[in-house]
């Protein structure tokens, strides 16, 4: 321990930022479940129905909701009652898109409107997308429809690939929690 030097210190704290930079849950997460979720941050949604996540172009004018399997989080519902069975599951919140796909949060404070995912109930639609990670793999990404909240105002997407004229869509949209992510420019 006493000859573990300079070097050393970098080392471990090198392997502590990767545990950070790995983490995927917010640290002051309430209910974190691990299971098969949807991940909405990035979807678009009806302004009317509050449905989310159906989007047939790739010009970042509308979003999907994304399904994933591991550690999420919910705000509001404990995670016994969020558990997936057959095509149903729910939306939660993950830091996924944006630490492993380069996701980044974009501000649309002018929107009408914009959705609440959190714990909405979603079905499979039994596609997938393909998004690039960032080692650069393209990984299939299966996708699913969920109902959300339509509230009024705007807020803080990671849909929209950084264009602010794609605020004229729908987002679903969070709040404090995307201040750590990486922002658009």
């Amino acid at each position: 321990m006493k000859n573990l030097g300079i070097y050393g210190l970098l080392s471990l704290g090198f392997l502590g930022l990767c545990h950070v930079a790995l983490a995927q849950v917010p640290a002051n997460c309430p209910n974190v479940c691990d299971q098969k979720y949807a991940l909405c941050i990035a979807a678009s949604c009806d302004p009317k129905t509050g449905k989310c996540g159906q989007c047939d172009k790739t010009d970042g004018s509308c979003g999907n909701c994304y399904v994933f399997e591991g550690k999420s989080c919910s705000y509001n519902t404990a995670c016994s009652q969020l558990k997936p069975s057959g095509k149903t599951l729910y939306s939660t919140y993950s830091e996924r898109l944006s630490t492993d796909f380069g996701f980044k949060v974009l501000t649309c404070s002018s929107s009408k409107t914009s959705t609440d995912c959190m714990d909405g109930n979603c079905m499979l639609t039994g596609k997938t997308v393909t998004l690039t990670n960032n080692k650069g793999v393209k990984v299939n990404v299966p996708t699913a429809i969920c109902q959300c909240k339509v509230i009024q105002g705007g807020g803080a997407t990671e849909g929209g690939q950084c264009n602010t004229a794609n605020c004229s869509a729908t987002w679903s949209v969070a709040g404090s929690v995307l201040g750590s992510m990486p922002h658009c420019q």
